[in-house]
C-alpha cells in the first residue's frame, strides 16, 4: 500500500475541517467534489436538493492530489504539523493553476489546538435559543436592539461572535469575544464563539452558513439576514433603534415619537465612537459598552507609535512544550498589551517560510536565522515576537540575539523539559522514528542540543504548568 500523504490545509479549510468533524456542518461529512460545489454556487443546494449556502472544498497541489488518489487517503495536519484528520479520497477534480480539489468524508485523528484557544462549543441545550451572530463589536444601539428583539421570542439570548479566519471585522477574534462578553453581561445573555471562517460568498451566503452552524448547535431563532428559514429556525427582526430624548435610552424607533428622537442616529454611532477614540476623548456609555470601548482603544493604540519592541526566543527539544507555552504567552499578551504580538512557531515557519529546507545542520541554522530576521523586523517596528523553534545550536542563537538587540530587547527562554519526558509525550512519533534510524540528525537522539548558558529564563515544563510558565515569562518581560 502506498505511504499516507499529508497536507496542511489553508486557514479557512482548517476552520471548515473543525466544523465538519464537530458535526456543525451536517449533513456534510466531508469536503465536496466539483459537481456538488458547482451546484451549491449555482442553486444554493446540494445535488440531492438539500439547501446549502457555501461550497466546502479542499484544494491541494496536483502532485499531492495524485499521491492521495493512489494512496486512497490524505492525512490533514494543523499548523503545528500534528495530524488532525484523515480524508478518504473519493474523487479529485482539476481546479486550475496546478491545483486540484479532493473530495470525500473525513474522520478525526487528534483534536486541533487552535492558536486562539477557541474550542468548538457543546450543543446549547433544550428550549428556545435566540442566537445572534456578530462579526463587528457591539455598540449600545446594537445591544438594545438585541434585548428588544429577545422580548418577543421568550428565548434565552446567546451572542455568537464569529472568530474563524477572516470573519471578525474591526477587532481580532479574541477582542471580538471580549467585546461580546461585555455586551452580554448588560442583557443577561451568554457568549459562544464560533470558529467559522469567511468564504467571501455572494448574496449573503456567509451569513446563511453561520445560521446553519448556529442551528446545528441548537439555536432556534436567528436575526433577519442570517438564513433563518433554510436553517430551520425562526427569523427575528432586530428593530431600528432611536435615542429617546426624554429617557436617554435606546428604544425601538416605532415606540419613540418623532419629536423625541435625539441625535445621534444609531447608524452613526460606530463612526462617532471611532472619532472620539481617535481624539482620545471620553466615550459616553450611551454610545457603547465599556468592553467595546476598551477593545477599540486597544486596537487604536496598537497602530500608534510605541517604544522599542522585544523578541522572546523559546528554545528546547522537540516536545518540550515550547509551542504550548508560546501560544499561551501570545494569548496573554494579546489581552494585556496594545502592541502587535507575532507568533513564529517552528513548525509553522517550516511550512510557510522554509518549506524548501531540509534538516541538515546547515538548513536548520538557516531556518533559525530566517526566524531571527523576521523577529528583528517585528522588534524594530515596536512589536513583540514570540519564536518557538528548537534552535539547538548556541552560535545561531547568538546571531539571532545580535540581530534583535540591534533594534530592541531579546529574551532567551530555555524550555528544559528532560529528553525522556519529551520522548514520552511525542504526539507525532518523531522520536520513535529517530530511534529506528528513520530520521537522521534528530536533535537529542542523533544530533546534539547545545544547552544555553545565557538564557534569561529556564522553565522545565514537566515541573511547571502552563499558567505558571506564562506568568514567569511575563515577569521576565516586565524586568528592565
Amino acid at each position: 500500500m502506498p505511504p499516507v500523504t499529508s497536507w496542511i490545509p489553508s486557514p479557512v479549510e482548517l476552520d471548515d475541517l473543525d466544523l465538519l468533524l464537530h458535526g456543525a456542518y451536517r449533513p456534510l461529512t466531508g469536503f465536496l467534489d466539483a459537481d456538488a460545489a458547482a451546484a451549491v454556487v449555482e442553486s444554493g443546494t446540494l445535488p440531492d436538493g438539500t439547501p446549502w449556502p457555501v461550497p466546502i472544498t479542499l484544494t491541494v497541489p496536483d502532485a499531492t492530489a495524485d499521491e492521495a488518489v493512489r494512496a486512497g487517503t490524505l492525512t490533514l495536519s494543523d499548523e503545528q504539523r500534528t495530524p488532525v484528520a484523515e480524508l478518504a479520497v473519493e474523487r479529485a477534480d482539476p481546479a486550475g493553476d496546478g491545483r486540484s480539489t479532493l473530495a470525500g468524508p473525513v474522520r478525526g485523528l487528534h483534536p486541533r489546538e487552535r492558536a486562539d484557544g477557541v474550542r468548538l462549543p457543546d450543543p446549547l441545550g433544550d428550549g428556545p435559543v435566540f442566537g445572534v451572530p456578530m462579526t463587528t463589536p457591539p455598540h449600545a444601539p446594537d445591544v438594545a436592539a438585541i434585548a428588544a428583539a429577545a422580548e418577543a421570542t421568550d428565548a434565552r439570548v446567546v451572542l455568537l461572535p464569529l472568530v474563524g479566519d477572516g470573519s471578525p471585522d474591526g477587532l481580532d477574534g479574541a477582542g471580538l469575544v471580549r467585546a461580546a462578553t461585555g455586551a452580554a453581561a448588560e442583557i443577561g445573555a451568554s457568549v459562544v464563539a464560533l470558529p467559522l471562517a469567511r468564504h467571501d460568498a455572494a448574496d449573503g451566503r456567509d451569513n446563511a452558513l453561520a445560521g446553519r452552524v448556529a442551528a446545528a448547535l441548537g439555536v432556534t431563532h436567528l436575526p433577519d439576514g442570517w438564513g433563518a428559514g433554510a436553517a430551520g429556525t425562526k427569523s427575528v427582526a432586530l428593530p431600528e433603534m432611536a435615542l429617546d430624548r426624554a429617557t436617554k435610552v435606546w428604544t425601538p424607533t416605532a415606540r419613540v415619537p418623532a419629536e423625541r428622537r435625539d441625535e445621534p442616529a444609531a447608524a452613526d454611532v460606530p463612526a462617532l465612537v471611532a472619532d472620539l477614540i481617535a481624539r482620545d476623548e471620553p466615550v459616553p456609555r450611551l454610545l457603547t459598552p465599556l468592553a467595546t470601548e476598551r477593545e477599540l482603544r486597544g486596537r487604536a493604540a496598537a497602530t500608534a507609535p510605541v517604544r522599542a519592541g522585544v523578541t522572546v526566543l523559546f528554545t528546547g527539544l522537540s516536545g518540550s512544550g515550547k509551542s504550548t507555552i508560546a501560544n499561551a504567552v501570545h494569548a496573554a499578551l494579546t489581552e494585556r498589551t496594545p502592541r502587535s504580538v507575532t507568533l513564529l512557531d517552528g513548525d509553522v515557519v517550516r511550512t510557510m517560510l522554509s518549506s524548501e529546507l531540509g534538516f541538515s545542520r546547515e538548513h536548520r541554522e538557516l531556518n533559525v536565522r530566517r526566524i531571527g530576521f523576521v523577529a528583528a523586523e517585528v522588534t524594530r517596528h515596536g512589536g513583540v515576537a514570540l519564536c518557538a523553534p528548537i534552535a539547538p545550536y548556541a552560535s545561531v542563537r547568538a546571531e539571532v540575539r545580535a540581530m534583535v538587540e540591534a533594534h530592541g530587547r531579546f529574551v532567551l527562554v530555555h524550555v528544559s523539559t528532560p529528553l525522556e519526558v519529551c520522548e514520552a509525550r511525542d504526539r507525532k512519533g518523531l522520536y520513535a522514528k529517530a530511534r529506528r534510524g528513520e530520521i537522521a540528525e534528530f536533535t537529542g537522539i542523533s544530533d546534539p542540543y547545545e544547552t544555553p548558558t545565557d538564557a534569561e529564563l529556564t522553565i522545565d515544563a514537566s515541573r511547571v504548568d502552563v499558567a505558571e510558565a506564562v506568568e514567569r515569562v511575563l515577569a521576565a518581560l516586565e524586568r528592565p
